[in-house]
């Protein structure tokens, strides 16, 4: 009983998010590219290679791509669903992990409040949401890290000693090298502080390299039978040492992560921080291996991310499990503290503001939302939540009031997520697409165009024929030159902008879904 009753404590928060996997569009950034680039991978046959519109796609390696093959197989096509709760068992997965490792003989009332914060710190919440490599690379890192730490303390198995290279690889398999490298490096300065560095061939020796070398060579062999030299030195090369040193994308300074971090980690950024100034302090990390290791892993994964040249937010994620965890280690003893315990005050009283903020948004969203009622009734849940958890705070119980307001952040989402669908047409192309192809099925045409819309390309997932940019110096300039009749899409944004391209396209037969536009061009 005590097990299902565990089990459930771990469900039910996760089960909380589905509605978004269900209701929501795919995002065209990412999420419909690679839809577009696994279907075009099933098409030619391709398994390690990959193609986004017949261009080398050397960004990613193959392993979570193989997931979202596996979706389509099972379901017949892709759904946002599957790869959902795929994200969702990594989730639970890099949960269990940590509570195993930080807390292997605690009870649920231990556990719970670290894995309630985890879901709802702002930058981890957004990666288990979407569908990206990085939380299936986190899984694999926290994985490596764990083994390596029960081989150093001597409570390993002798599966581990093998299991622990695989991890390694699976983290550069998921994402990159930045899979392998950051639990190296952390391994590394632990043992070099602790002055067990001589020990290091004990967990990066010949079984480890060996085993790693054995794989990696398997795959880059099948790349270049697949793809051939060119595509093997754009991953080897390109992908990895040009992105590291001077990157042909999203480069940023070195500070980069030290500004974006607060946000990030929001709302529990402060705390996690608070607890770390405290657990220096008070001496409570140099004595405790495990403490020690974390402090480790953030910090040297922080640096490392921020000497690499490309940088975006979400190659932060690892570090969040070992964020969050950390400060729950040294809770008890920290939670007397006044830098702590304002660190939970600010957050908390933040949630006491959810209803007059919604009641804000409610009136100037560009969209009608589905249920209003729903969204109202989360937030003042979370107004109420707020009041509680002060008073948890007024009382001195800290982790009691951190706990309320993380589930009740988890229930304002949950109840939220029912108004996606009137948001859909912000997000993605799926209700603009359906309205281009009734406008083809009236005009009997199957030529679309699109006037500055950014991955337009991969609007191909939907109408199953290719959309072909323009600029709007084509459009303007030689447009009799372009076949007809053809449907063009474009935003409202281009339109405001440009008194000619609006004139052009003023008596033409529109419709219209959020912020895109579809016009007949006969």
């Amino acid at each position: 009983m005590k097990q299902i009753y565990r089990f459930l404590l771990y469900l039910i928060p996760l089960i909380c998010f589905l509605p978004i996997f269900i209701l929501r569009d795919y995002t065209p950034n990412n999420e419909l590219r690679y839809v577009s680039i696994v279907d075009e991978a099933l098409n030619n046959g391709s398994i390690v290679v990959f193609y986004n519109h017949g261009i080398p796609y050397a960004d990613k390696p193959p392993l979570y791509f193989w997931l979202m093959m596996a979706g389509r197989a099972i379901a017949g096509k892709h759904l946002l669903f599957f790869m959902g709760l795929i994200n969702l068992m990594i989730t639970a997965c890099i949960m269990l992990i940590m509570n195993r490792w930080c807390f292997p003989n605690a009870n649920i009332k231990k556990r719970l409040p670290p894995m309630l914060v985890l879901l709802t710190t702002g930058l981890f919440t957004g990666a288990f949401l979407v569908m990206r490599m990085d939380i299936l690379m986190t899984l694999f890192i926290v994985l490596s890290l764990y083994t390596f730490y029960k081989l150093y303390n001597g409570t390993s198995s002798k599966d581990d000693e093998w299991l622990f290279p695989i991890y390694l690889f699976l983290g550069i398999f998921s994402k990159g090298p930045i899979g392998l490298l950051i639990p190296v490096i952390a391994i590394i300065i632990f043992l070099i502080i602790n002055k067990k560095i001589t020990t290091i061939g004990r967990y990066l020796g010949w079984r480890t390299w060996g085993v790693m070398l054995v794989l990696c060579c398997i795959w880059f062999a099948t790349v270049y039978h697949e793809g051939g030299i060119a595509y093997l030195k754009n991953l080897l090369f390109h992908q990895t040492f040009d992105r590291a040193v001077n990157s042909f994308h999203h480069k940023e300074p070195f500070y980069f992560y030290i500004l974006r971090f607060w946000l990030l980690a929001a709302p529990w950024s402060l705390f996690g921080a608070a607890t770390i100034i405290r657990g220096f302090r008070q001496r409570l990390i140099k004595e405790y291996p495990i403490r020690q290791f974390f402090i480790v892993i953030i910090f040297s994964t922080f640096l490392l991310l921020s000497l690499v040249s490309s940088k975006v937010d979400i190659y932060l994620l690892p570090i969040y499990p070992f964020f969050i965890y950390f400060a729950f280690m040294v809770i008890d003893d920290v939670k007397q503290s006044k830098l702590v315990r304002a660190m939970i005050w600010i957050p908390v009283i933040l949630l006491c503001t959810a209803l007059p903020i919604c009641l804000y948004m409610e009136e100037h969203l560009p969209f009608t939302l589905s249920y209003p009622w729903l969204l109202i009734t989360g937030a003042i849940l979370l107004t109420i939540v707020g009041g509680v958890a002060i008073v948890s705070l007024l009382k001195g119980d800290i982790i009691r009031a951190i706990t309320l307001g993380s589930a009740g952040i988890i229930v304002f989402i949950f109840l939220s997520a029912f108004q996606i669908p009137g948001f859909n047409s912000y997000l993605g192309f799926g209700n603009i697409t359906k309205e281009a192809q009734e406008l083809g099925r009236m005009h009997k045409t199957m030529r679309y165009a699109s006037l500055g819309i950014g991955r337009s390309e991969n609007m191909e997932v939907y109408l199953n024929v290719s959309v072909t940019p323009f600029s709007e110096w084509t459009i303007l300039t030689k447009k009799e030159q372009i076949t007809r009749p053809y449907i063009l899409f474009t935003t409202t944004k281009i339109i405001s902008k440009n008194d000619s391209l609006r004139l052009w396209l003023q008596n033409k037969e529109r419709r219209v879904a959020g912020k895109y536009e579809v016009y007949t061009i006969e």
